[in-house]
């Protein structure tokens, strides 16, 4: 190594002496800050999304519920057109000048909430089902008296949302 044993990184600047590389702090330090600025500006769109994303403020309203809450105090029932007939929705009362209107667009909203229908006729039938396994389960330990109240706490699980799915969605996997 010809500079005495000194790896050219480690090396130190001389006061007043210009860097080997030919840059000095008048000439080379702007390029250097400009180059690390435009890296910074790269980023600075994924930095805004990831910023909206977190701030949950650009979630568009939903058009319809499947419970009736202040705003969507109005009740209407899926037609025909809209796949599965007789499903109960709450909208606003803006919805029928903006939706209603339009059959097109109204079978939309309607094929939409028959999705989200079937959704949570699927969740809420799980979550029966689990239960009732649950207690099946209990059935099967302890003393006569806990198998006894297992087996009435089983059978009095409400399985209405079950039926409810393999009525208006017979070949439903569920």
């Amino acid at each position: 190594i010809s500079n005495g044993g000194e790896h050219p990184f480690f090396r130190r600047r001389r006061r007043g002496a210009a860097a080997d590389d030919g840059e000095d702090e008048g000439r080379g330090g702007g390029r250097r800050n400009t180059a690390y600025y435009m890296q910074l500006l790269q980023l600075l769109p994924l930095i805004i999304i990831m910023l909206m994303s977190l701030s949950g403020e650009t979630e568009k309203p939903s058009i319809y519920k499947l419970h009736r809450d202040n705003r969507y105090s109005m009740q209407r029932t899926t037609g025909v057109a809209g796949g599965v007939p007789g499903i109960p929705y709450y909208v606003d009362k803006q919805f029928h000048y903006q939706y209603a209107r339009d059959s097109r667009t109204l079978r939309r909203v309607e094929a939409a909430v028959a999705t989200d229908y079937e959704r949570l006729l699927k969740k809420e039938c799980e979550g029966a089902r689990e239960l009732k396994r649950m207690w099946v389960n209990k059935a099967k330990q302890g003393s006569d008296n806990a198998r006894r109240h297992a087996k009435e706490k089983a059978n009095a699980v409400d399985m209405s949302r079950c039926k409810e799915l393999s009525e208006k969605w017979p070949n439903s996997v569920y």
